[in-house]
């Protein structure tokens, strides 16, 4: 069945699929030479053949037999894809299709909450935009998560806080995946939405920054703003200079940081001061460094010296890190990347006999079964 070809394809669904999610006619031929043909109708593709545009185009199959595309599959009645498409940054078609897939993911936890009648709440941060003293919002949002100002956390613990309060936090692989995005093309991702709204971090960073953008995203979404972040500290619009400063005051309380003088003059003895700043806090030292800036303890030229440094260092470390072997466990791996609001309701949803093994093999993207099962263990 797999090999016999499908006679009904809407021709004008096939191509708009393909459009919205960014892809071109070049690019979908590498995998499929023939799409051309099957987009001008010259040629019908198999089962298998839809089954894996279905699976390129992240909508399902049946998408394509219908006389037109459903409103509930067309990007551009998203919100965060009105918003996203103004930016360049925007256009790769592996960002489009990672946020389509994430979205996904968060309508199953929706329904599947739903379903066990535990819906998920409207998410109520603490109202903040008549508050012009950044250090009191700081203060207010340590609070609301549950953390007085001389709590210390790693990513891990930040996430599970945040997670709490009803916002799906989502991580891109490090590693060869559909979700595996270079730092360069973005560090962070968020989409507001009154109910579920989604922070996306790029695994790709520097495990001790994910805690910064993770703080960036969350001002995106106390803001209710959708935004798109690339690696730029020196972006000085409104909303990226408040986020940065919001980061930063939730990481480094200006209670605790004000303690910490200017760094020598010397660029190298500035840069290892930075890096024992960084490690009181368990931040990332360029999040250190950012903040050390903003509060006027370092100047403009000592910034520059000391980046440059960081870029050297850093160009070395991954020089030497590369072709090095990894061994994944892939049922952490995914807790890790989806998180355990995703991964409990997939493993709940399969307890309570709602979907196939296979069918949470699929949800959790794990080949093997005894994968799931190891990951439902751990949960």
């Amino acid at each position: 069945m797999t090999n016999e070809v499908i006679n009904e394809i809407n021709l004008v669904v096939l191509r708009q699929c393909r459009e919205q999610i960014g892809l071109s006619v070049e690019e979908v031929r590498k995998k499929f030479p023939r799409i051309d043909k099957f987009e001008s109708g010259e040629a019908k593709p198999t089962y298998k053949q839809l089954a894996d545009m279905a699976e390129l185009y992240v909508v399902p199959q049946w998408v394509f037999l219908k006389s037109e595309l459903p409103e509930e599959y067309k990007l551009e009645t998203n919100s965060a894809f009105r918003k996203l498409v103004r930016n360049s940054d925007f256009e790769p078609y592996k960002i489009r299709r990672l946020l389509t897939k994430v979205e996904c993911f968060r309508e199953l936890i929706i329904d599947f909450r739903n379903d066990i009648n535990e819906p998920i709440p409207v998410f109520s941060p603490p109202s903040v935009e008549n508050i012009d003293n950044i250090i009191e919002v700081a203060m207010i949002v340590r609070k609301w998560l549950g953390c007085s100002g001389s709590d210390k956390y790693d990513f891990d613990e930040w996430r599970t806080l945040i997670e709490s309060k009803g916002i799906f936090v989502f991580l891109t692989s490090k590693f060869s995946a559909w979700s595996k995005v270079d730092v360069s093309m973005f560090r962070g991702m968020a989409i507001y939405k009154e109910i579920l709204p989604i922070i996306v971090i790029n695994d790709s960073d520097a495990y001790k920054a994910q805690a910064f953008t993770l703080f960036h995203e969350l001002g995106h979404l106390i803001k209710k703003q959708i935004a798109l972040d690339s690696t730029d500290f020196d972006d000085d619009s409104v909303e990226e200079v408040w986020c940065n400063d919001f980061a930063g005051n939730i990481l480094m309380p200006y209670s605790k940081f004000q303690n910490i003088g200017p760094p020598p003059k010397d660029p190298e003895k500035a840069f290892e001061q930075v890096i024992s700043n960084a490690e009181q806090f368990a931040i990332s030292p360029l999040a250190c460094l950012v903040r050390m800036r903003k509060l006027k303890l370092i100047d403009e030229e000592q910034f520059k010296e000391i980046i440059s440094i960081f870029d050297k260092k850093n160009s070395a470390y991954k020089e030497s890190q590369r072709g090095s072997n990894y061994v994944i466990n892939m049922a952490t791996e995914r807790i890790r990347q989806y998180g355990r609001l995703y991964t409990s309701v997939v493993v709940d949803a399969y307890y309570a006999q709602e979907i196939s093994l296979h069918r949470m093999c699929k949800l959790l993207d794990l080949k093997r079964p005894q994968q799931a099962l190891e990951l439902a263990k751990i949960l």
